[in-house]
């Protein structure tokens, strides 16, 4: 038996019983359908919603705890589930023009989220966004992410490459190599000891000093 609460959610949506009854099996097909792209509608619309108020309360740093109280959430600010609040809720208004072509998925509104503008009304044009798509099947029409390649395998490919001198390097031509491999070296993307040799070269001794002077 259906308790009030359920009795009283569906009359609120679809009417009365008897008039649902009053209908033919198509027309009841139709409302449900209506019905369920309203509500996937409403669906989307709260979650662009609660991730801009998310996004927002997290701006005002300050009484962000005290926000999270009162909504009684615990959430980690690292975790994907916040990123997806904050990524959503920053493109509230870019969102908010396609609502009614984004599925009610948290992690496929996410994913086009940073998506500009031209790029989303061609997805929809094209029909590759609508409210039921799933983010397996927008993948194909997303950038793709550069893969990081891994350490031991970039060591391998750059001790295969050889490098030659073609002429003799002035001082300055030395110093500006040692400055590349000292620049990637700072931005952690190398990591290396320089050879005292190395060292002499690059720091011209007192004599060669005196000798340049002269």
């Amino acid at each position: 038996m259906m308790s009030i609460q359920a009795q009283e959610l569906i009359e609120a949506n679809f009417g009365k019983q008897e008039v649902l009854k009053g209908l033919s099996v198509i027309e009841r097909t139709d409302l449900m359908a209506e019905k369920y792209l309203e509500l996937t509608k409403k669906s989307v619309e709260n979650i662009l919603l609660m991730s801009f108020i998310m996004y927002s309360a997290y701006g005002k740093y300050d009484y962000f705890e005290r926000f999270l109280e009162k909504i009684k959430l615990t959430i980690n600010t690292e975790s994907s589930q916040f990123r997806k609040y904050c990524v959503i809720g920053q493109n509230f208004n870019k969102l908010s023009k396609f609502m009614n072509s984004l599925p009610c998925r948290w992690s496929t509104i996410y994913k086009i989220a940073n998506l500009d503008e031209s790029t989303l009304e061609k997805l929809v044009a094209d029909g590759h966004l609508h409210s039921a798509v799933t983010a397996e099947q927008l993948l194909p029409y997303l950038p793709q992410k550069k893969k990081n390649v891994n350490c031991s395998v970039a060591l391998n490919l750059i001790n295969l490459v050889e490098v030659r001198l073609e002429k003799d390097l002035t001082q300055e031509q030395v110093n500006r190599v040692l400055g590349i491999l000292e620049d990637l070296k700072e931005q952690r993307l190398i990591t290396f000891e320089t050879p005292q040799m190395l060292q002499l070269i690059a720091t011209p001794n007192e004599y060669e000093t005196e000798q340049l002077a002269a």
